[in-house]
């Protein structure tokens, strides 16, 4: 809108000249922020691609001044890969923003990362005690998970062999 506060100089007074004026109007775009993954996440095994974030896991910049604006920092986000690793890509989506000033922005709805470590599953397997009389065949030797447990389908194969010796006594 046009307010007062100008004047035609034309030795008159502005006299010499009849002045009409029009409104115009302008447009404030919202500002561009950024959201990115930082920090790390990390897991053990699971044979999946599940990613649990917290909000140390957000960055967000680009507000201005003292503006409320903050980020929903979504809770899960995806590995790229199942498989154990350290610098692996985590990417999130859903990504938005809160806070009495958050209309007066925009912000990237998702972001990746190499933030990602996931460690290997522990277990134990352990070949189950058995026994045979001197001279007899070798029983079949099996096994068991004696600490944690395998996950997503995996399977342990193999086969087991023992220190060979006939006589009486303990064999490995």
């Amino acid at each position: 809108s046009v307010g007062g506060g100008y004047t035609v100089n034309d030795g008159n007074s502005g006299g010499n000249y009849t002045v009409t004026t029009q409104d115009a109007s302008g447009t404030i775009d919202k500002a561009v922020l950024t959201a990115d993954l930082t920090g790390f996440v990390e897991k053990i095994y699971d044979a999946t691609t599940d990613a649990d974030l917290t909000n140390a896991n957000y960055a967000l910049s680009g507000v201005l001044g003292s503006d409320k604006v903050a980020l929903n920092d979504p809770a899960h986000g995806v590995y790229a890969r199942q498989n154990v690793g350290s610098g692996q890509k985590v990417s999130v989506s859903g990504i938005a923003l809160t806070g009495q000033d958050a209309g007066n922005y925009t912000v990237n709805t998702s972001a990746s990362a190499n933030i990602g470590v996931i460690d290997p599953r522990p277990i134990t397997v352990a070949a189950d005690d058995l026994g045979k009389i001197v001279g007899a065949a070798d029983p079949a030797l099996t096994w068991k998970l004696t600490f944690g447990d395998l996950v997503g389908g995996d399977a342990v194969t193999g086969s087991l062999m023992r220190n060979a010796g006939e006589n009486p006594g303990d064999y490995a």
